[in-house]
């Protein structure tokens, strides 16, 4: 699910951090500069299960124009 997101996140091209509650999964997107250069983006997924526990996490670096 997070490999997903993260293909659609580059595909779509929305570099912007949200939650998204998707029973009975919470899942985090959280975008950030990486070392403050503005080309290059660092992209975080976690899911998070009903009782609060991260149950999966993916970090990827992605180049921005």
């Amino acid at each position: 699910l997070l490999q997903q997101m993260a293909a659609e996140t580059k595909r779509d091209r929305q570099f912007i951090s949200e939650t998204t509650d998707s029973e009975p999964l919470r899942l985090v997107k959280i975008i950030s500069p990486y070392n403050g250069n503005p080309a290059v983006q660092v992209l975080q997924l976690e899911a998070w299960d009903a009782d609060g526990k991260k149950i999966a996490e993916l970090t990827e670096l992605i180049a921005t124009p």
